[in-house]
């Protein structure tokens, strides 16, 4: 079995060499054969010269350079169609979410799902929380994810989180329209519709080390109750 590790970048010269490495770890010490997709939006903080360094050390790492900005949720969906892997696991630059769950997550595949999602709410799981701020987004998404999974009817608690694993052929016939962030409830939405088994894990979240979070939840808050309004519908 082959793994493809797809990371959208953004600005995140700093982070994403960390993450890489982490990958590289876990590859190692479970004997795994995988790959790393780096998409980048055109950061321009450098993010695309770091990587180029990075692929001189680890030759795994692949590189696509996007034009522009089109959202998280595009730039994760060009890399699923991409990635030559027969489980696709997705994850964030920022060292928020670790690839020690791989093994979690091909267990869980191993058991017969096609799409497993790292949850942030289920027990056994974390959700580090120091500042006032954190709590905040901790209970809109938590309360919104809760919403999301009855309005959509996915058995799942974490519909919008991007940490998953995914089998490849998957990919290849669930259509998604979203581009950002409910891109990700989209597709397990559309992933359940089609008779995908849909599946979670608990997993740890934590603040971001390096860099800037992206993420606006006021304006981030709309486009999912609007997106879901339109998956209701359709």
């Amino acid at each position: 079995m082959k793994i493809s590790y797809v990371i959208p970048t953004y600005n995140e010269k700093d982070s994403v060499p960390v993450q890489v490495r982490r990958i590289q770890n876990v590859l190692r010490k479970n004997k795994l054969n995988g790959e790393i997709l780096i998409i980048d939006d055109s950061s321009p903080d450098g993010t695309a010269e770091v990587v180029r360094k990075l692929q001189k050390k680890y030759k795994n790492v692949r590189l696509f350079v996007r034009p522009k900005k089109e959202g998280v949720g595009a730039a994760y969906l060009f890399g699923y169609v991409r990635a030559r892997g027969d489980v696709i696991i997705g994850i964030d630059a920022d060292g928020s979410q670790n690839p020690e769950y791989t093994m979690d997550f091909l267990k869980k595949i191993g058991e017969g799902y096609d799409v497993v999602v790292g949850s942030r709410y289920i027990k056994g799981s974390y959700y580090e929380r120091k500042s006032k701020e954190d709590k905040r987004h901790y209970f809109v998404s938590k309360y919104g994810n809760r919403f999301a999974s009855i309005w959509t009817s996915v058995p799942i608690h974490d519909v919008f989180h991007s940490f998953r694993a995914i089998k490849r052929e998957v990919v290849r016939h669930v259509k998604t329209e979203g581009k950002g962030n409910s891109f990700f409830m989209e597709f397990v939405f559309r992933a359940n519709q089609k008779g995908y088994r849909v599946g979670e894990i608990p997993v740890s979240f934590l603040k971001r080390a390096r860099g800037q979070a992206k993420t606006r939840l006021g304006k981030e808050s709309v486009k999912a109750i609007k997106a879901l309004l339109k998956l209701r519908w359709s």
